[in-house]
């Protein structure tokens, strides 16, 4: 049974007696039903739990060693901690070689084995470092780190070991400046690469846990690294170009959940589809200020051929970025059912590129801002309507939201009267009641 028919599979156990004295079904159907869904139920619960306080001790036992032996570290000698640095690793090694052989099939011992065979890595570097005041500065010291722990990755099948990568990436993507975080350089577009080296253990454990919560997580620090490594890309190449190429980002965050992962839960949508709907919202909110398309950055952007190569190849991906997300937008209106995905916010993408084009062109903030405005607009009306169809009251109050955002900005951004401010909320109020009730009437008569 898939961890994500879970929650389903528990509402309709407890909803058979009911069903039962209703008469819909028969006892000995509820019966055959209960046998077999409760024979596989307690698994996946069991597995997780034992994946989870694997993971927890071994981090416990790690730090502990780590505390143990920094207690005594100044009162020993070079070869001893030598050694000592070089201990855990070798226990490590050890452990792993009997998961290879005995435990492979058991994922909570490949992940305890993966956690410490990571930690132990990172321990003996930086030991070793301080031992022999070996000069480095803390990103090579992390770029070192993950690329010894990828074979890892991909020998355990490790979840929780995949997404330690990812967010070493984005450790070394915002400490790659010597001495100074968030610092930019050239060299930072290499943190695509390192992307890209774990992308097939990522496909490899997509298509054998697809729906699993360790799964989420390095859903998550992917989504993580790719965004701090957007913004570095971003201040690399066109700097102006950053708003089409967050909105390509949140779109295809959004239309992960929305789509591939529309079935994760039987009552709720993927974490994706709520993270998505956020970054596109504030977004488009923040877009829709003049104040956002006042800048410099159009006079100093990357042409269409740009004279050095770092532009160049950061220029490219932000643009593929772009591509990426229509691309991914109309796979996804041609293959997914529309009755059940909201395509609508994948509309930024493709209205920021023209904001942002005409910005650039003509210099002017007025057009861009007031094409977001109506984006933003038309995002909620749309999405108030189809709830209000499908009798949806938490789709259509989030249509009712999303306008209800949009008038707060454009009255903070506006000179109206506090008279008229007022008579708006109220108007705005007055909408999400009768939207609640035309909903309710609706199921109702359904």
């Amino acid at each position: 049974m898939r961890a994500a028919d879970r929650s389903g599979t528990r509402w309709l156990l407890a909803e058979l007696p009911e069903l039962v004295a209703g008469g819909i079904i028969s006892a000995d159907s509820a019966e055959a039903l209960r046998r077999h869904y409760s024979t596989t139920l307690p698994t996946e619960p069991r597995r997780i739990g034992f994946v989870l306080s694997a993971i927890l001790g071994s981090l416990l036992i790690g730090a502990g060693i780590i505390l143990l032996v920094a207690h005594n570290w100044d009162f020993l000698s070079r070869p001893v901690r030598c050694a000592i640095s070089f201990g855990p690793l070798v226990l490590s090694q050890a452990l792993a070689i009997f998961v290879l052989l005995r435990r492979n099939e058991s994922a909570p011992w490949r992940e305890s084995a993966a956690i410490l065979n990571v930690a132990a890595i990172g321990t003996a570097i930086a030991l070793v470092s301080q031992t022999y005041q070996i000069q480095g500065d803390f990103a090579r010291f992390i770029l070192v780190w993950m690329l010894l722990a990828l074979p890892i990755v991909y020998l355990f099948r490790t979840n929780v070991g995949l997404a330690i990568y990812f967010v070493g990436a984005t450790v070394w993507v915002v400490s790659s400046k010597t001495g100074d975080f968030f610092g930019v350089r050239p060299n930072d577009l290499w943190v695509w690469a390192l992307l890209l080296l774990g992308v097939p253990a990522f496909i490899a454990r997509l298509r054998q846990d697809r729906f699993g919560f360790g799964m989420l997580l390095v859903m998550t620090a992917l989504a993580v690294a790719t965004a701090f490594s957007l913004g570095q890309t971003d201040e690399i190449g066109a700097q102006s170009f950053w708003r089409c190429s967050f909105a390509a980002f949140w779109t295809v965050v959004y239309l992960v959940g929305a789509a591939p992962f529309r079935d994760w839960r039987t009552i709720r949508p993927h974490p994706f589809v709520a993270a998505g709907w956020i970054g596109i919202l504030s977004l488009a909110i923040f877009l829709s200020f003049q104040d956002t398309w006042r800048t410099r950055q159009w006079q100093n952007a990357v042409y269409l051929v740009p004279r050095h190569y770092p532009d160049v190849l950061a220029a490219g991906i932000q643009v593929a970025w772009i591509l990426a997300a229509l691309l991914f937008a109309t796979c996804a209106l041609w293959r997914a059912d529309r009755t059940r995905v909201n395509f609508a916010p994948a509309g930024l993408a493709p209205i920021a590129l023209v904001a942002w084009g005409i910005a650039k062109r003509t210099g002017n903030p007025l057009i861009p801002s007031l094409l977001l405005n109506f984006f933003t607009f038309v995002l909620g009306i749309f999405t108030l309507l189809r709830g209000i169809r499908a009798g949806r009251v938490f789709e259509a109050n989030l249509g009712m939201l999303v306008i209800a955002i949009l008038a707060v900005a454009r009255f903070f951004d506006s000179d109206f009267e506090f008279v008229l401010r007022g008579i708006a909320f109220i108007a705005i109020g007055l909408g999400f009641l009768v939207t609640n009730l035309v909903v309710l009437k609706r199921r109702v008569r359904a």
